[in-house]
């Protein structure tokens, strides 16, 4: 499946001055529904700033890191599964998380 790309349009909210970043999304174009039903996604570019992105990506780096010290799921959630699930072949050599 090809990675889903499309970009919503977007308006300023009446009254935000422009150092306020207050953009909101109008409808969807058809070529982006037509491209959800195709793909099953839509990516809207531009809705994460890049500090969060940059943090987020730093979170995950972590995680990876400290499944080279399990063979299997591991960590726990208020529901009791396991918080970490990992692929098939996932070793400390080659980590691979399936599930965060």
């Amino acid at each position: 499946m090809p990675p889903c790309r499309a970009s919503l349009p977007t308006h300023r909210i009446k009254g935000a001055t422009d150092d306020e970043s207050h953009a909101v999304p109008n409808t969807l174009a058809q070529e982006q529904i037509d491209a959800f039903h195709e793909t099953g996604c839509l990516t809207v570019e531009g809705v994460v700033d890049a500090e969060t992105v940059a943090s987020l990506n730093a979170d995950l780096a972590g995680w990876v890191e400290e499944s080279r010290a399990h063979g299997g799921p591991f960590g726990e959630t208020l529901d009791g599964r396991p918080r970490f699930d990992v692929q098939p072949g996932h070793s400390a050599e080659t980590p691979a998380l399936r599930r965060v």
